[in-house]
Parts: C-alpha cells; sequence; structure tokens
C-alpha cells in the first residue's frame, strides 16, 4: 500500500482526501479543521456514545457568600479563577462514605455555614452536530441545578428559587447518592458551542449542619455513528478506533 506523505498548518485549514477516479470525487472533507496539536490526533471515529465531561476532570468550587453572582456565575465567561481548583466530584465527607468519589473537598466553606456551593467545570467540543443526544449523569447528594453554558438543563430537589444559600428542598440518601442518574437533556442540545464549554453545578445540601455532600456529574453525547474529534494517543498511519484511543475533551497537553 502506497502512502504520501505531507504537512498541514498547525492554526486551520482546509484538507480534502480525493478519490481515484476520473471526476476526483471528494471522499472526506474537513473545511476549516481546528488548531492541531503535538501528540494528538483528529479525525473522524466511528462511535455510538462519547464522553463530553468525565469523572474526575479538572472543576473549580466556590461557596457563596453573599449574593453578588447570581445571574453571572453560570455563564461560560464567567471569572472563576480566584475559586478553588480540583478534580470532581465535589463535596466533603466527615463519615467516609463517599470516599474515593471527592476530588475537590468544600467542607471549610460548606459545612455549618452555607448548603450551597457553586461548580463549575470547563470541557472542549469540535462540532456540536456530531450529537443527536445528551445526557447528564449525576452522582449527588442532596440536590443540584445544572446549568449548560448559562441555560438551566436539570435540577433536582431543588427549591424554586435557588438563591445563593439555598438548601436542597428533600433528601437524596447515601445508598442512592453514590448511583449515577442518568438524565436526558438532549432538548438542550442547541446549548452545546464549538470551543470551550462549562457545566456549572448549584450543589445543595440538606442544610449548613448536614455532614456530608456530593456533587459527581458526567456529560454522555450520543452520535449518529461518527465523531470528529482530538484523540490520545496520536495514531500515525492507523485508523483511530473508540476502543484504542480516548476522547480528548480539552485542548491542554
Amino acid at each position: 500500500m502506497r502512502r504520501w506523505g505531507f504537512r498541514l498548518d498547525v492554526d486551520n485549514g482546509y484538507l480534502a482526501l480525493v478519490r481515484n477516479d476520473p471526476a476526483n470525487t471528494v471522499a472526506s472533507v474537513y473545511l476549516d479543521y481546528p488548531q492541531q496539536r503535538a501528540d494528538l490526533s483528529y479525525g473522524r471515529v466511528a462511535t455510538a456514545t462519547a464522553a463530553l465531561l468525565a469523572s474526575g476532570a479538572p472543576a473549580r468550587a466556590f461557596v457563596p457568600t453573599d449574593a453578588s453572582a447570581e445571574g453571572a456565575w453560570t455563564d461560560r465567561t464567567f471569572d472563576d479563577t480566584a475559586s478553588a481548583a480540583g478534580t470532581s466530584g465535589v463535596g466533603f465527607d466527615r463519615q467516609a462514605t463517599y470516599q474515593g468519589l471527592i476530588g475537590l473537598d468544600v467542607e471549610s466553606g460548606m459545612w455549618n455555614r452555607n448548603p450551597t456551593v457553586y461548580v463549575r467545570i470547563p470541557f472542549a467540543v469540535v462540532d456540536p452536530a456530531d450529537f443527536t443526544t445528551l445526557t447528564l449523569r449525576m452522582k449527588y447528594d442532596d440536590g443540584f441545578v445544572a446549568c449548560l453554558n448559562g441555560t438551566e438543563v436539570a435540577r433536582r430537589h431543588a427549591p424554586d428559587a435557588a438563591g445563593w444559600n439555598a438548601a436542597a428542598a428533600g433528601e437524596h440518601p447515601d445508598g442512592q447518592a453514590v448511583v449515577f442518574e442518568n438524565i436526558d437533556i438532549s432538548v438542550y442540545l442547541s446549548s452545546l458551542r464549538s470551543g470551550d464549554n462549562v457545566l456549572a453545578i448549584q450543589g445543595l445540601n440538606l442544610g449548613a449542619g448536614d455532614d456530608d455532600f456530593l456533587a459527581l456529574p458526567e456529560l454522555v453525547g450520543g452520535t449518529n455513528g461518527w465523531l470528529t474529534q482530538y484523540y490520545s494517543p496520536p495514531t500515525p498511519s492507523t485508523r483511530p478506533s473508540s476502543s484504542t484511543s480516548t476522547l480528548r475533551t480539552s485542548l491542554t497537553t
């Protein structure tokens, strides 16, 4: 089998694969492909689902002390650099019920202070048109309000007016909290954007004195059979496979 080598502009550009026929039929085309990065593959792979945001993703969180951030903190462009940084899930546990699930501990800000915490988790999408369904998966204790790029997409055990110091309207028992609840949010697919996205979670504890809390989200996109994305490790001279390549939802290397 004959192979040809060529270079691509690292910033962006146009790439087409042409069939060897008299009409030079275009077999596949990447129009305005995005910025390329070292040691990452980019292309199309056959897959039914893709994890847009997985457990253990980089996350930031802060416990509000007043209403000054209301109406702004869920926006994609909100400046959260002063917030505590870690990985999802976000929570605390004074009884070791959620051991191994918490990557960002917020006990000092929540316990006996405020039953609400604001959580922001960034992720990247190359082409939102690749997805036909969208599922939010949540492990939570006791409630939450979830927003995608500023648009509310789901809530559980949340009061109608979930202000900066709101508590959960009901209990989500520990045994249920450690099991993912799948929530179909496909109706909000239009809220996904090409490039940077943010899932914002207002985590709600049953009360400020409750001794444990958990908010652990995942986002899963269903595809039409093909997905255009970055993959790691790179796959030179081979076809990327959903079983051998990991979907990269961030360009950070």
